[in-house]
């Protein structure tokens, strides 16, 4: 009985903590401290916030798991920089997740679109595709300092 109690608890903790973690009036400080968590699914919430301060969205993006890293960069204030890091991640599902972002920069979804796995270039090309028919004067520009698999993506 005892552990079927203590099992209940964690699981309404562990909801408080994703409720926490996804609420859009959670304050930034909370934010930050519920980045302490080991709890994956929690810091992947965490990640898609859009109240989530910077400097958790960047200790966020070297995370291991790539559910995680694929929540910072769909972050709709993950900054350029870090969305450029994620493009060049060694995890296939967290270049795929930036590939088909529509709100990732036109630049780095046409290099994605040269991506050696052929599943994440098909990918950014769909998304750019779909964005030139959407908005065919969509372009954003990234800054000459961001630097990309070693080339300027100016």
């Amino acid at each position: 009985m005892r552990g079927n109690l203590q099992d209940k608890a964690s699981v309404i903790i562990h909801r408080g903590l994703i409720h926490l973690a996804i609420h859009p009036s959670t304050p930034p400080m909370v934010l930050a401290w519920l980045s302490r968590t080991k709890d994956t699914c929690v810091l992947e919430r965490l990640a898609e916030n859009p109240r989530t301060p910077a400097g958790v969205l960047i200790k966020l993006s070297s995370h291991p798991e790539a559910a995680v890293k694929s929540a910072v960069g769909c972050n709709p204030k993950c900054l350029v920089w870090l969305i450029c890091k994620l493009a060049q991640d060694e995890d296939v599902d967290v270049r795929y997740s930036i590939a088909e972002n529509p709100h990732v920069p036109t630049e780095v979804l046409s290099i994605l679109s040269t991506d050696e796995n052929p599943y994440i270039s098909a990918r950014a090309f769909r998304t750019l595709k779909r964005l030139s028919q959407a908005h065919p004067v969509h372009m954003i520009r990234v800054s000459p300092q961001v630097r990309f698999r070693g080339i300027n993506s100016n």
